[in-house]
């Protein structure tokens, strides 16, 4: 597969609002209407109960993907911050498919989707840096 279909591919999967459709699965009408009306993860996990799938790099980098979970699941064990073991969960993946051999598309796509993360979560590494950033399971 050439790189522009891979690229394309990649964009037509990622477009598929999967936390969405998962929160719909779940029983919530609309994700968001809910919590923080955002369509991530931690809102469709709060509202529906679930976490949404990592999506595109199950099948491509399944191996990348496991550590970025582990990586993941030991931040949020350790500090009970969503937030923090996201970005370093996301920051992991495109390291991860590089050591793990996946291919230069699937390495550039996975830095990109870091990168979109990271740009996401800013609100939260500011107050990160603050230290006021919420724990799991703490009071509002």
């Amino acid at each position: 597969m050439n790189l522009f279909l891979a690229a394309l591919l990649g964009y037509s999967i990622g477009s598929i609002p999967f936390s969405f459709l998962v929160a719909r699965w779940f029983g919530v009408k609309d994700v968001r209407t809910v919590g923080s009306g955002n369509v991530g993860a931690t809102n469709v996990m709060r509202s529906a109960g679930k976490v949404t799938g990592a999506g595109l790099f199950i099948p491509l980098a399944p191996s990348a993907l496991g550590v970025a979970v582990l990586v993941f699941v030991l931040v949020l064990g350790a500090a009970r911050q969503v937030s923090l073991a996201s970005i370093l969960a996301s920051l992991t993946l495109p390291i991860a498919t590089h050591f793990l051999d996946a291919s230069t598309a699937v390495s550039v796509t996975a830095l990109i989707a870091a990168l979109m993360v990271v740009a996401k979560h800013r609100a939260n590494i500011s107050r990160l840096m603050k230290g006021v950033e919420p724990k799991l399971g703490a009071k509002r």
